[in-house]
């Protein structure tokens, strides 16, 4: 801060001089008096002054960069039917230690695939965990509630990657794995497999990746519901009571 405002009032009770512009043609007459007059004007620069125009010159990016703070995206705000008695479904979820950030990863696979990126001016509101989390207290659901299964179960979620992909300049789909444990109280794991749900961007932005990650969320909320179902589980009225 104390090096822009140096160069903010160096900027504005200093100019660099540049070499004078030519001015229009003189008049026959006026010629030789118009080189005496310019021979006059004309002053060499001094040390000083080339040390200021360098200092300047040096300024010159923070002059012209305003500071712009980046725009902060989630996943969107869930929607539960009051008329249905649907029950969120138990979990708990982490994220692998790169993912601990508010970051938006992003991977340019025609170019280097092995290379993870970060949008600059785009950030999520909280950590990817956070996100993910939140989308999927809203949206994690118990497909059939009128079902007569009484083992209570819960998943344990791992999330491992959460980005953008682009496959060209103009091209890309969201990413999104988790790993996933289906456990019960006294039974231990009924199920586990690693989930990889894709789709594709509208657009080959941050926008259209954020949008594209809540399409990818969707897909995972429907086929752990799915899973919970299939395995004969019950919500219990309290989230994670009976764990």
């Amino acid at each position: 801060m104390r090096v822009k405002n140096f160069c903010q009032k160096a900027f504005w009770g200093f100019s660099c001089g540049a070499e004078p512009v030519p001015n229009a043609p003189l008049s026959h007459k006026g010629r030789e008096a118009g080189k005496h007059d310019g021979a006059k004007r004309r002053k060499p620069y001094s040390p000083l002054s080339s040390v200021l125009c360098l200092l300047l010159t040096a300024c010159s990016p923070l002059l012209s960069q305003p500071d712009i703070s980046p725009e902060r995206f989630d996943l969107g705000l869930g929607s539960v039917d009051a008329a249905t008695s649907a029950r969120p479904i138990p979990f708990e979820l982490r994220a692998a230690p790169a993912l601990d950030t508010a970051a938006m990863r992003y991977r340019l696979n025609y170019a280097d695939p092995t290379r993870v990126m970060e949008y600059s001016r785009s950030r999520w509101v909280g950590t990817a965990s956070e996100i993910l989390e939140q989308y999927l207290k809203s949206h994690l659901r118990q497909a059939d509630t009128r079902s007569q299964n009484t083992k209570r179960c819960y998943f344990d979620l791992e999330l491992l990657r959460f980005e953008q992909v682009f496959t060209s300049a103009e091209e890309s789909h969201a990413t999104l794995i988790v790993r996933a444990r289906l456990q019960s109280p006294g039974q231990g794991v009924l199920d586990e497999s690693n989930l990889e749900l894709t789709a594709p961007a509208s657009t080959p932005d941050a926008s259209g990746g954020v949008k594209a990650l809540a399409r990818a969320a969707g897909r995972l909320a429907q086929t752990l519901s799915q899973r919970f179902a299939a395995e004969g589980c019950q919500t219990s009225i309290n989230n994670l009571e009976g764990k």
